[in-house]
């Protein structure tokens, strides 16, 4: 099979070329029946108000404002809402026009993993990984949601692939260029802080045991890291402090229990939690192929010569070989993000490709010629499937399937839904089939929203004053980030806004009335309670807090789904 691979490569860039069309194909269909008009995920509006005050930055201050904005942009990464920017320019601001750049991070993504597999593998094989990681599941989901996590991916990917192409850092372009890799996958996700190590580790071990040349691999990899180091200054420098705190407070610190229960290092459960979270962004299939690959592996390797038997040898072959690069980056990450509480959004999803490249080449170096056609054929039979059951076109594969693994839980089989029908579904509200679009409740959030924000825009305008609105609800749907998003899409305002904690201090009217005296909000929204709520709050509680601030009622509307809301302003901020 590899000498036909061989043959053969323009096949392998026919499936590459064609993962990356039909994903993208697939991609658009699935945003114009699924998202166009309904409302927006939770964490997605909060980035994509960021990238509309850029866009506004720019178009109202010009340059110095675009830079400005983006300098001080509090904690969260400010590379996707950057670059973000030329898409609402050419076509407008909004948001399917935002969502469009998550389709170009999908195809660096699939043609970074081509290129990283590529430099241990052959052309076929390459092209099996860049079609199983264009199909698999977490990164469908991902690339339908303006999140950090696909271009996190990509950017990693191309990193490992520079690293690869650099030679051991031999090659001084290639070592420039993972510099800016890294710097960019920085840029483009903070938690990104945490797979350094295993980079630093990966390329310290391959200037130390490669033979020859080391001075100029040092000097190569001093440079990258310089580069590295001067592409996220631009932003770390202002924002690294802040970044830092939240990171090690939300992972370790006395607020991670509000991102992920704590279990003990010797438990069981401490060292599977990664890979349960894996899991989700894999699905079973994917998963068990991979499992499948290095058993295959590990029993029907081909063998090595006697001279090559001894562990020393076998260490050092390891450490000379591009393979070792891509154990390490997976390893370190598995084990960096089993070390923190805070389960967050898709935090393995950047080394997923890897294991991937990874599995791909154990299947590769599989003995035996029919095992190796089998497990090939069996990549591309799961990844059509991925396809298939995120499609929103054949309810067979996209009906909600899962299976209860010993030590890890329930595991999804298949389930064609997007991540916000899951948010819908959690918030209470019924989102019908898989392959059918969400009830039409859900089409009037977007017009609330931009009412709802209106009434505040134009209350603060009225008393001079900069409005600063926090939510005292648990709502999954009417919240402060929704909030954010309709003051830079259609008044082209920076709206600051927040929520109560109840976790902070209890569900008490002290409690509440500390954070409201604190948070120099001048806005309150509260509302009967939700179909189900994510948050604890007692609204008759939140609203005695407000009124001990001088907190008056001045609006009472309707919410889509008939349930009575307030808006409160203080009338004296102390």
């Amino acid at each position: 099979m590899r000498a036909w691979q061989t043959r053969v490569p323009t096949l392998s860039w026919l499936v590459l070329g064609t993962s990356v069309v039909l994903g993208v194909a697939l991609h658009l269909a699935w945003l114009y029946r699924f998202r166009l008009g309904y409302v927006t995920e939770w964490d997605e509006s909060g980035y994509m108000a960021i990238a509309l005050n850029d866009t506004n930055a720019l178009r109202s201050d010009g340059l110095p404002g675009l830079l400005s904005a983006v300098e001080h942009q509090s904690s969260e990464a400010p590379l996707v809402p950057l670059v973000t920017v030329p898409m609402h320019l050419v076509f407008g601001s909004g948001i399917a026009q935002s969502l469009l750049i998550l389709l170009i991070f999908f195809a660096v993504l699939v043609l970074a993993t081509y290129g990283l597999a590529r430099c241990v593998s052959t052309p076929g094989w390459a092209a099996l990984a860049a079609l199983s990681v264009a199909a698999m599941p977490g990164v469908t989901d991902y690339t339908r949601l303006y999140h950090f996590a696909v271009p996190a991916a990509a950017l990693l990917t191309a990193a490992l692939w520079a690293q690869l192409r650099s030679d051991g850092f031999e090659r001084r372009n290639w070592s420039a260029v993972w510099g800016i890799f890294i710097g960019l996958m920085l840029l483009a996700r903070t938690m990104t802080v945490a797979y350094l190590p295993g980079f630093a580790l990966a390329a310290i071990v391959q200037v130390l045991a490669r033979c020859g040349a080391r001075r100029q691999r040092t000097i190569n990899l001093g440079l990258g890291t310089v580069i590295a180091i001067a592409v996220v200054s631009v932003w770390y420098l202002q924002n690294g402090k802040g970044v830092a705190s939240y990171l090690i407070h939300s992972g370790y610190g006395a607020q991670a229990a509000s991102y992920g229960a704590g279990s003990s290092i010797m438990s069981w459960r401490f060292w599977t939690k990664e890979l349960a979270l894996m899991l989700d962004s894999l699905y079973l299939p994917l998963a068990g192929l991979i499992g499948l690959c290095f058993l295959a592996a590990l029993f029907l390797h081909r063998p090595r010569p006697a001279s090559e038997r001894s562990w020393r040898t076998l260490l050092r072959s390891w450490a000379n070989q591009d393979i070792f690069v891509l154990i390490v980056v997976v390893v370190e990450g598995y084990l960096v993000l089993t070390s923190s509480r805070n389960e967050g959004t898709a935090f393995s999803l950047p080394w997923l490709p890897a294991l991937v490249v990874l599995a791909v080449v154990a299947a590769a170096n599989v003995r035996l010629p029919s095992v190796r056609v089998v497990l090939a054929v069996l990549f591309v039979l799961v990844s059509m499937g991925d396809l298939l059951s995120k499609s929103g076109f054949v309810p067979l594969l996209a009906t909600p399937r899962s299976v209860a693994l010993p030590s890890v839980g329930q595991t999804t089989v298949t389930d064609g839904r997007g991540i916000i029908q899951l948010q819908v579904l959690a918030a209470g509200y019924p989102t019908g089939s898989p392959t059918t679009p969400l009830p039409r409740l859900q089409r009037q959030w977007l017009p609330f929203f931009h009412l709802v924000t209106g009434w505040i825009v134009h209350y603060a305008d009225a008393h001079r004053q900069r409005p600063v609105v926090l939510f005292g609800s648990g709502d999954l749907l009417f919240n402060d980030t929704r909030i954010e998003l309709a003051a830079a899409l259609w008044y082209r305002r920076s709206l600051q806004g927040g929520f109560l904690k109840p976790y902070s201090g209890g569900n008490g009217a002290q409690s509440y009335r500390a954070q409201m005296s604190s948070a120099r909000n001048n806005f309150l929204v509260t509302a009967d309670r939700a179909p189900r709520e994510d948050l604890l709050i007692t609204r008759s509680t939140v609203e005695e807090a407000a009124r001990s601030l001088n907190f008056i009622p001045v609006k009472a509307f309707t919410l889509p789904d008939g349930r009575r809301g307030w808006l409160w302003w203080r009338t004296n901020r102390t």
